[in-house]
C-alpha cells in the first residue's frame, strides 16, 4: 500500500514539474496562447508567436480543467505541418481540422461552440511545438473563467430574450430606479427565477437549478454536465433594465466586461474579439416615405409644371446580406407628359456607413486596451503580492519544520518523496522522526502545495507579460497608427483590425468594396469623361491594396440643346493608385456609342458619309495626377485624349487632346496662396456624351487669396484669359475679378465680389442655335449681422446684385436690392423683407425694355406644441403700373408620434400682372402631404 501511494505521489509531482516549467529550447522564439474562440461555427485556438525564420512545425495541445486537487484532460490533439512565418504573427488553429486526436471530450467542445463561452473553472493548456529536427518549445498556460455568465454568452442572451422584446431601455431604467430593495425570498424574484428556469429547460442539453447563495438567488446552469455559470435573479423590471444596459455597454464600452487580473481569459484583442462575436446581431432599418399632392387652377408665366400632380419620395437605409445599402426613389405624375423623366430609382452601397462601423470597432478596441493598460500595473502588483504571500507562507512552514524536527528543506523533500523511509535506524532522533511521520508528511504536502501555487503564479505573471508584448506589437500599435490617420481607408482600417474582428465577420471583405451603385446615377469621374451627367446603369469599385478599381456601364442621358433627350451607351474603367509620397495618380478609359434613339431621330442626317463616322465608338483615355511637388506647392492635372477607330494613329495630336492643370502655392508666413491654371481643349477632342463641352479653346487663369487682420478679412483677385478659334479667326477675352469677405462677431460681416464671365461654345452649337459668344459680369455685395440673447436671436441681412451681359449688340442688365430681418425664439420665427428689382422684359415686337418693382414680404412660423406648427405669410410686389404680384399663404403640420407620421397642408393665393399690358391672373395653389418615418431593429 505504501509503495502504491509513493508511486502515485511521484507521478503527480513529475506531472506538475513537467507542466509548470517552461521548456524554451530556442531562445529566439516567443509564444503566447489565448483561450479558445468560437467563430463561424468553429473552435479556434489563437497562438501568437515570434520566430526569426520560417518553420514547418508540429503543434500539440493538451487542455486540462482542475477539479479540486484533481484535473481532467479535456482534449489532447496535434496539428501537423503548421507553417510559422518569419516575424511576429498570430495563428488560429482550428480544433476541428487537426491531424491526430488522442483525447477529446466532445460535450465540452459543443458547449463552447454553442454558447461562445468556456464552462466556468480553472484551465491549463500545455502546448508542445517541434520542428523536423528537435523540440522547439513546451509550456503551460493558465486561465480562469468566472462563475458568473458573461454578457456575450449565447446562453445568457437566449435567457435574456424574453426580457428585451419590444422594450425601451430609457423607460425601463427609469422604472428600475423606483424599485425598492427586496429580500432574497421575495415572490417576484422567485417568479423571475422560475421564468428563467422554464426558458432554460427548452434549450437542448441545458439544465438549471435555483439556488440561494450569499443571500441572493441564482440559476445555476449546466450543459451536459458542464457548469456554465450562475445567472443572478432579480425583480423582472430590474432585470429588464440591467439586460438592456448590459447590451448597450457591450456595444459601446466592452472594456467594462474585460478581465484584467493575471488569471484573465486572454489578451485584450482576444477578449474584444470574443465579445464582438457574441454581440447581438441587429439589423437596423430606417425609412422615410413621403407623398405630396399639388393642386392649382393655373401656373405662373414660363412655368413648366402641371396644374395638378403628385410626387412620391422614399429612402431606406438597411442591410442586405450584412451589406449596408441605401435605396432611394422618386416619382412624379408629371413624367407622363415629359420626354426627360425626373423620376429615379437607385440602390447604393453605403461605404461611409461601413467605414464608420470599422472606425467604431477600432476606436472601441483602442479605448478598451488603454483602459485595461491603466489597470495592468495594479493587476501585476496584486499578482506579485499574492506570489510574495505564498512564498512567505512557505518560508514560515519550512522554518517551523527546521525548529520542530531539525530538517532542512532538502531533507524535508527527501523525507516526503520517500514517504518517511529515509528515517530508518535505531537512534533516538530517527525514532522521533518516525513517531511524527504523519505530521512531517502533512507539512511536506503543505510546502508542496505552496510550491505548486508559487510556480503557477510565476507562470501566470510571465504569461501576462507575453500577452501584453504581442498585444502591443500586433494589435494596438497598428490600430493606434490607423486610428490617428483621418485619411485612412476602410481597407487600411480592416487590415489594422484583422486581429480584433471575428473570422465570421465579412467586414474585411466589405472594407475593400468602395462603390456599388445600381439605378439612375449622377457621378463625377473627371472633367473630360463622365462629369455628372445622368447614367442609367451601375458602378462597382474595389480596393485591391495597391489601388482602387472602378467599372461603370449603362446609358448616359441629358437634354440636348434642341430640347430632346440624347442617349449614349457608355462604359468606363478607372484605376486610382494608392497615394505614395503625397502623390495620387488615376487612369480612366471611357468609351461611348450613340444609341438607336439618336440614329432614328429625324434631326440626324443619315448620309452615306455621316452615318459610318457618327456610329463609330469614341474612345477617351484620361490621366490625372494630384500631389505635392514641393513644400507648400500642389499640382493637379488631367490630360485626356479622344479618338475613333477610323482615326489614323499618326494623325493624333494636341487637337485631339484636352488638358487642364493647376499649380497652387501656399505662403503660410503671410497667410496667402496663389493658384495658376491652364486649360487646352483641342478642336478635334470629342465627348458628345457630355451636355456641354468647350472646344478649340486655350484658357489661362491666375487667382490669389490673402488673409488680413488675423484672418478676419479675406481678399482675392482673379485674372482669366480665354481664346477660341473658329473657322476664320480667333476670339480673345481678358477679364479681371475680385472678392473680399470679413468674419467677426462684434461687427457685421461683409462680402463684396466682382466676377466677369465669358461663354464660348462649340462650332456645331453656334451654327445650330445661331448664338454668339456671351460676355458679362456679376456684382454681388452682402452684409449680415446676428445678435443672440439667450434663446432669442435677431438676424439682419442686406444684399445687392447686378448682372450685366451682352451678345453682339444686345445688352442685358438686371439689378436687385434686398433687406431682411428675422426674429427667432423657441416658439416663434418672424421674418420680414423689403427689396427692389430691375429686370429686362421683351415686348410682342421683341423690343427690349426694363421694368422696376418694389417688394415687401412678411412671414411667421409658430410652434403650438412639440407636434403641431402653423405658418403664414404675405408678399406684395409693386411696379410703376400698379400691383405686379400679391400673394398670401398659410399652412400647418401635425406629427403623430405613435406612428412616426407627419401630415402637412399648405395653401397659397396669388394675383399676378407681369407686365402693364398683361391680363391679371388669379392663382390658387394647394399642397397636402404625408411623411412617414420608420425605424426598426431586427435581431
Amino acid at each position: 500500500m505504501k509503495a502504491v501511494r509513493a508511486f502515485c505521489m511521484l507521478f503527480v509531482l513529475t506531472l506538475v514539474s513537467n507542466l509548470c516549467s517552461a521548456q524554451k529550447l530556442d531562445s529566439t522564439v516567443r509564444f503566447s496562447l489565448d483561450p479558445l474562440l468560437t467563430e463561424n461555427k468553429y473552435l479556434l485556438q489563437p497562438l501568437s508567436y515570434s520566430v526569426q525564420k520560417t518553420l514547418q512545425t508540429v503543434i500539440r495541445l493538451q487542455c486540462y480543467q482542475y477539479r479540486g486537487k484533481d484535473s481532467i484532460c479535456i482534449y489532447d490533439i496535434a496539428f501537423d505541418n503548421i507553417a510559422l512565418k518569419k516575424g511576429i504573427h498570430r495563428l488560429l488553429l482550428n480544433l476541428e481540422r487537426n491531424a491526430v486526436v488522442y483525447i477529446v471530450d466532445y460535450s465540452f467542445l459543443e458547449a463552447v461552440k454553442k454558447f461562445n463561452q468556456l464552462p466556468s473553472g480553472d484551465y491549463a493548456t500545455v502546448i508542445t511545438i517541434q520542428d523536423k529536427t528537435h523540440l522547439l518549445y513546451k509550456d503551460r498556460y493558465f486561465h480562469s473563467v468566472d462563475s458568473v455568465l458573461p454578457p456575450y454568452s449565447a446562453l445568457k442572451q437566449n435567457l435574456n430574450s424574453p426580457l428585451t422584446a419590444d422594450k425601451k431601455s430609457e423607460k425601463l431604467v427609469r422604472q428600475a430606479k423606483n424599485i425598492s430593495p427586496v429580500r432574497f425570498d421575495n415572490k417576484k424574484i422567485r417568479d423571475a427565477a422560475g421564468m428563467t428556469n422554464k426558458r432554460a429547460s427548452r434549450l437542448s442539453g441545458v439544465t438549471s437549478s435555483i439556488i440561494k447563495k450569499d443571500n441572493r438567488i441564482y440559476n445555476a446552469l449546466y450543459y451536459q454536465g458542464w457548469f456554465m455559470g450562475y445567472y443572478e435573479q432579480q425583480e423582472k423590471k430590474l432585470m429588464q433594465a440591467n439586460v438592456l444596459q448590459e447590451s448597450e455597454l457591450l456595444q459601446s464600452n466592452p472594456a467594462s466586461f474585460m478581465q484584467t487580473d493575471v488569471s484573465s481569459s486572454g489578451s485584450v484583442s482576444s477578449q474584444f474579439r470574443r465579445m464582438k462575436a457574441g454581440q447581438r446581431k441587429e439589423t437596423e432599418t430606417e425609412a422615410n416615405l413621403e407623398m405630396v399632392g399639388n393642386f392649382s387652377n393655373g401656373q405662373e408665366p414660363a412655368s413648366a409644371q402641371d396644374n395638378n400632380y403628385s410626387e412620391y419620395r422614399g429612402s431606406i437605409n438597411t442591410e442586405i446580406l450584412k451589406i449596408p445599402v441605401t435605396i432611394e426613389g422618386y416619382y412624379t405624375t408629371q413624367d407622363k407628359n415629359r420626354q426627360a423623366k425626373a423620376g429615379y430609382f437607385r440602390i447604393r452601397y453605403d461605404a461611409e456607413k461601413q467605414k464608420k462601423k470599422l472606425e467604431q470597432t477600432v476606436s472601441g478596441y483602442k479605448s478598451s486596451y488603454e483602459q485595461v493598460q491603466s489597470k495592468s500595473g495594479s493587476a501585476k502588483y496584486i499578482g506579485q503580492a499574492a506570489l510574495s504571500k505564498i512564498q512567505s507562507e512557505k518560508a514560515i512552514v519550512l522554518d517551523a519544520v527546521r525548529r520542530q524536527y531539525g530538517l532542512t528543506p532538502e531533507q524535508l523533500t527527501k523525507f516526503g518523496k520517500t514517504d518517511g523511509q529515509t528515517a530508518s535506524g535505531s537512534d533516538s532522533s530517527t525514532e522521533a522522526l518516525r513517531a511524527k511521520r504523519e505530521d512531517i508528511l502533512k507539512q511536506y504536502r503543505q510546502v508542496e502545495e505552496l510550491e505548486k501555487q508559487a510556480t503557477i503564479y510565476q507562470r501566470k505573471l510571465a504569461q501576462y507579460n507575453e500577452q501584453d508584448y504581442f498585444e502591443n506589437k500586433m494589435s494596438y500599435s497598428k490600430v493606434s497608427n490607423v486610428a490617428d490617420d483621418p485619411q485612412a481607408s476602410s481597407m487600411q482600417l480592416a487590415n489594422a483590425a484583422r486581429h480584433i474582428l471575428p473570422e465570421s465577420s465579412n467586414s474585411r471583405l466589405l472594407a475593400g468594396l468602395t462603390r456599388l451603385d445600381i439605378g439612375i446615377l449622377n457621378s463625377y469621374e473627371s472633367r473630360y469623361t463622365m462629369s455628372g451627367q445622368a447614367l442609367k446603369g451601375g458602378t462597382v469599385g474595389y480596393n485591391l491594396g495597391m489601388g482602387t478599381v472602378s467599372l461603370s456601364a449603362g446609358k448616359t442621358e441629358y437634354i440636348s440643346r434642341a430640347g430632346q433627350v440624347d442617349r449614349y451607351n457608355t462604359y468606363m474603367a478607372r484605376v486610382d493608385f494608392k497615394r505614395v509620397h503625397k502623390q495620387k495618380i488615376g487612369i480612366i478609359y471611357y468609351t461611348y456609342t450613340p444609341t438607336r434613339q439618336i440614329l432614328e431621330d429625324s434631326r440626324f442626317k443619315k448620309t452615306d458619309i455621316a452615318l459610318p463616322v457618327f456610329n463609330q465608338p469614341v474612345h477617351i483615355f484620361s490621366f490625372s495626377h494630384e500631389g505635392a511637388v514641393a513644400q507648400f506647392l500642389t499640382l493637379e492635372t488631367e490630360a485626356a485624349l479622344s479618338y475613333k477607330p477610323s482615326t489614323r494613329k499618326d494623325a493624333l495630336s494636341m487637337d485631339h487632346a484636352a488638358i487642364k492643370t493647376s499649380l497652387r502655392y501656399d505662403m503660410p508666413r503671410i497667410a496667402a496662396n496663389l493658384t495658376g491654371e491652364w486649360e487646352h481643349v483641342g478642336r478635334n477632342f470629342e465627348n458628345n456624351a457630355m451636355p456641354y463641352m468647350r472646344a478649340a479653346i486655350e484658357r489661362y487663369a491666375l487667382t490669389g487669396k490673402k488673409m488680413l487682420l488675423k484672418s478676419m478679412l479675406t481678399a482675392g483677385v482673379q485674372l482669366n484669359y480665354i481664346q477660341q478659334q473658329n473657322f476664320a479667326n480667333t476670339a480673345y477675352s481678358v477679364r479681371w475679378g475680385f472678392d473680399a469677405q470679413t468674419r467677426w462677431k462684434q461687427y457685421p460681416s461683409l462680402y463684396l465680389s466682382y466676377k466677369p464671365f465669358t461663354t464660348f461654345r462649340r462650332y456645331d452649337d453656334t451654327l445650330t442655335t445661331q448664338q454668339r459668344p456671351l460676355t458679362g459680369e456679376v456684382w454681388l455685395a452682402r452684409s449680415s449681422y446676428q445678435i443672440k440673447r439667450g434663446a432669442t436671436q435677431h438676424r439682419f441681412m442686406v444684399s445687392y446684385n447686378r448682372n450685366n451681359s451682352s451678345v453682339d449688340t444686345m445688352q442685358y442688365l438686371s439689378e436687385s436690392v434686398q433687406t431682411m430681418y428675422m426674429y427667432t425664439t423657441l416658439k416663434y420665427t418672424l421674418s420680414g423683407s423689403l427689396g427692389w428689382i430691375k429686370q429686362p422684359m421683351f415686348s410682342l415686337t421683341d423690343d427690349l425694355y426694363y421694368t422696376q418693382a418694389y417688394m415687401v414680404g412678411i412671414s411667421m412660423n409658430m410652434t403650438l406644441s412639440p407636434v403641431h406648427t402653423i405658418n403664414a405669410g404675405q408678399d406684395v410686389s409693386v411696379a410703376a403700373y400698379g400691383i405686379q404680384r400679391y400673394s398670401i399663404s398659410a399652412g400647418t403640420s401635425y406629427a403623430v408620434k405613435r406612428i412616426s407620421t407627419k401630415i402637412f397642408i399648405q395653401a397659397r393665393y396669388s394675383m399676378l400682372k407681369a407686365t402693364e399690358i398683361a391680363l391679371r391672373q388669379r392663382l390658387w395653389n394647394g399642397q397636402i402631404g404625408l411623411n412617414w418615418q420608420i425605424k426598426t431593429k431586427k435581431i
